[in-house]
């Protein structure tokens, strides 16, 4: 009988686990950028997170398996779109010593009305952990690492920039997410 019952709320968890994720995922969650000029639709694994540092508008974490964890941060920058990029490649080494720039696939294209600068990285990223890009605390070397990057040119509300980083093989799980993320560029009404 304890066994059956154990089974009952096994069943009953599981059960109420499937509601809660098909009520997120009926609920698309957007946000705003460029001063509430754009939106986009946030995909429904991704989970709202703090922050780490004030230049970051939004963050977001994809779901984790074990430790590991993606992240997505989303902010306005300056710079042009050619040196950001170099900056994003100048993150990554190769294990081979190929230059990044060699087997990083970048690519532009238009979503609406604007231009897109897509950019795939993988290998070795130094990551800084503390003062953020204008004074780097500690370096940590990842091996194994991906960043799927995305540069939005608004023309009339600067750059946005959107990164997906994190473990190779999570990464690529969150592909198709990203993508769909990077489509859903419209401006706000």
């Amino acid at each position: 009988m304890k066994m059956f019952r154990l089974a009952i709320v096994a069943l009953l968890f599981s059960f109420a686990g499937s509601l809660a994720t098909t009520a997120r995922a009926e609920d698309p969650v957007s946000i705003k950028l460029g001063d509430g000029a754009l939106t986009m639709s946030v995909p429904a694994s991704w989970k709202v997170v703090q922050p780490r540092n004030r230049i970051i508008e939004h963050e977001f974490q994809a779901p984790k398996e074990g430790d590991t964890v993606s992240r997505i941060t989303i902010m306005a920058a300056g710079g042009s779109i050619d040196a950001n990029v170099d900056r994003w490649l100048g993150q990554f080494s190769q294990p081979d010593g190929k230059p990044t720039k060699d087997v990083a696939k970048v690519e532009k294209k238009k979503v609406g009305d604007y231009e897109v600068t897509v950019v795939d990285i993988s290998g070795t990223m130094s990551e800084s952990m503390g003062g953020g890009p204008f004074a780097p605390g500690k370096t940590v070397k990842r091996e194994g690492y991906r960043m799927l990057g995305a540069i939005i040119d608004t023309k009339d509300h600067g750059l946005q920039f959107i990164k997906l980083t994190g473990a190779g093989e999570l990464v690529e799980q969150q592909k198709k997410d990203f993508d769909a993320f990077i489509e859903s560029v419209k401006p706000a009404k």
